[in-house]
């Protein structure tokens, strides 16, 4: 049986229709609660977004998800949106699975870009990335890891046995499911350690930089662990030096990022054969590095500590006074602020409370949006081109779904 017995879990996928960036949005989450022995609570559910008005979604991400893009526009605002969400994710002592914490923080960014400083991901109880804990469980073991990345794919080799159709969520859903049940069954101590709360997470890491003891991480996006010492911990962002298999380099680590974390002990002498790593001589070499002479790479920063570095001093006082009052009352920001922040908030108030516009800021948001998505058009039809690799000609779904992901910026 898994840790907090009194709680809840929360199986919740996102389903973006854009790569993982400060523009990005999600059509909304598929979500199904259980109680701490796996037993459906309620019914399987979604929220959903009509995400940004003056963007165009990825047509690789919406078939991939299998999003018709014409039912986008009839969702509910991005601010209604993260309202509900941020009311489902801060359920008192709910423990939450996902499957990419990727696209999770997408919802860190929609935060940002909506004026709303909650920072709903930093107030979870606990939340585990399971793509990552399913391939350190398999790297500790067996040295090798699963290539794909795909939910359904990882999870028919554990067993699974239903080929959901693209658009099938709630089926993904119950993979996500199989794959927590089969890690509880086989790696329950893994599982155990992910699942603690996150300010026991948070202190650990804290005593761990106040002892100079080093931590264990997997890179998803090189299929590899890192060993890494930290040095400092601000906002849930960890700065530390790490080892990347030639050299000693600095880096950031978002806790929010749903990372391992683990204390490097658990590279005990066997899976260090196991995985050809020498953890001894790679905390010797980190422990012997001098700090100074280490360059921190700004990129590996989480958004929340990038986005606001544009804006002015006017504009970040502006900010934070408008993410305390009804948005809805906003109105144009005085001249003081950026013309940038100014068009920021513009295109928020056309986004979620274009009825608030006179006539005039309407005609001039609707002209703005037109002329931002015509100049989306040329990578948009580049990006369709590419899927027909992807596409299975005996599939009359899909078939019909690339061509309503074709038509959909035409008839927009």
């Amino acid at each position: 049986m898994l840790p907090n017995l009194n709680s809840q879990y929360l199986f919740i996928l996102p389903l973006p229709y854009s790569a993982p960036s400060s523009k990005a949005s999600l059509y909304g989450v598929a979500y199904v609660l259980t109680d701490a022995a796996f037993n459906i609570l309620g019914q399987k559910g979604y929220i959903k977004c009509k995400g940004i008005e003056y963007l165009l979604p990825s047509p690789v991400y919406l078939f991939s998800q299998g999003i018709d893009p014409y039912t986008i526009k009839a969702q509910q605002t991005e601010e209604k949106f993260l309202k509900e969400l941020n009311k489902l994710l801060t359920t008192p002592n709910l423990s939450v699975f996902t499957w990419s914490s990727r696209n999770f923080k997408i919802v860190e960014a929609m935060e940002l870009r909506n004026i709303n400083l909650s920072n709903t991901l930093s107030k979870l109880y606990t939340a585990v990335d399971i793509n990552k804990v399913l391939k350190l469980s398999e790297i500790l073991n067996t040295g090798k890891i699963t290539d794909s990345d795909n939910l359904v794919a990882c999870a028919q080799k554990y067993g699974f046995q239903e080929k959901p159709r693209r658009d099938d969520h709630f089926a993904k859903l119950d993979a996500l499911l199989h794959l927590v049940k089969y890690l509880h069954d086989n790696h329950t101590a893994l599982l155990n350690y992910m699942l603690k709360d996150f300010n026991s997470k948070r202190a650990q890491i804290a005593k761990f930089i106040q002892e100079g003891k080093c931590l264990l991480d997997f890179n998803v996006k090189t299929k590899s662990l890192e060993i890494l010492k930290p040095l400092d911990l601000q906002n849930d962002v960890i700065k530390a030096l790490y080892f990347d298999g030639n050299t000693v380099c600095g880096k950031y680590y978002d806790l929010l990022d749903l990372k391992i974390l683990s204390p490097v002990a658990v590279l005990t002498p066997e899976r260090q054969a196991t995985t050809n790593i020498d953890a001894n001589s790679i905390v010797l070499l980190l422990n012997s590095t001098d700090i100074n002479s280490i360059e921190f790479d700004n990129k590996s920063l989480p958004l929340r500590m990038k986005f606001f570095d544009k804006f002015t001093d006017v504009d970040l006082k502006l900010y934070t006074e408008y993410s305390m009052l009804d948005r809805m009352s906003l109105i144009e920001p005085p001249l003081s602020s950026s013309e940038g922040f100014r068009r920021f908030v513009f295109l928020f108030r056309g986004n979620n409370y274009k009825g608030t516009f006179i006539d005039t800021e309407l005609h001039s948001y609707y002209k703005v949006c037109r002329n931002l998505l015509e100049s989306q058009f040329k990578g948009y039809f580049k990006e369709v081109s590419g899927l027909s690799n992807s596409v299975n000609e005996e599939d009359d779904f899909e078939l019909q779904l690339v061509k309503k992901i074709q038509s959909y910026p035409i008839d927009l």
